[in-house]
């Protein structure tokens, strides 16, 4: 009867190591994905997700693209540029880029659209954001993390479990030594 029960025990134990090392792997992507987030911005990077379907098949619905500021001097043709008109967010192939009244200019155009937008675009500072990584699927992820309820309920409270989880696993290993008697240390010398 005891043999039956050691192989249990044993599956159960690799069982929790194996869950164990799961959770530790997920929450360490969730810390390096929150770090990303937080600190891609202060590098001079940042996200969008793709909303159209302007840019295929180079950038796909619910992508998401990482642009990094670059001087508008640095911009060429063939480069996609990110821009908003109004409050649109737009994310274009530069076809053409020119100067007028001392001020660079950009034609761009979706490569799925057949002619070129309507308009120039006339960038407000010295720099633009330019497309430097396409990665599909995670606009889908990105828009719905960039609401800050969304984020606190998919980020926050789980992450705030597993710290109180691991917490808990602590405080039960501190009082476990607390437990024990003192090792007879003179014994020892």
């Amino acid at each position: 009867m005891a043999e039956e029960k050691a192989p249990k025990k044993k599956g159960r134990k690799t069982a929790k190591k194996m869950l164990d090392w799961f959770v530790n792997v997920i929450v360490a992507l969730a810390v390096l994905l929150v770090a990303w987030i937080f600190l891609m911005p202060r590098f001079g990077y940042n996200m969008h997700p793709v909303l159209s379907g302007s840019m295929e098949p180079a950038l796909g619905v619910g992508g998401l693209v990482v642009t990094q500021l670059i001087k508008v001097d640095e911009v060429k043709k063939g480069d996609v540029i990110s821009y908003k008109i109004d409050a649109q967010r737009i994310t274009h192939r530069v076809i053409e880029a020119s100067k007028a009244d001392g001020k660079v200019q950009f034609q761009t155009k979706g490569d799925a659209n057949e002619e070129a937008d309507p308009y120039a675009v006339i960038p407000k500072g010295e720099k633009v954001p330019k497309v430097v990584l396409y990665i599909p699927y995670f606009g889908f992820l990105g828009a719905f993390l960039k609401q800050k309820t969304n984020f606190f309920l998919l980020i926050g409270i789980p992450t705030a479990l597993l710290l109180g989880l691991y917490l808990r696993d602590i405080w039960r290993e501190v009082r476990k030594a607390r437990k024990r008697p003192a090792p007879d240390w003179k014994s020892r010398i």
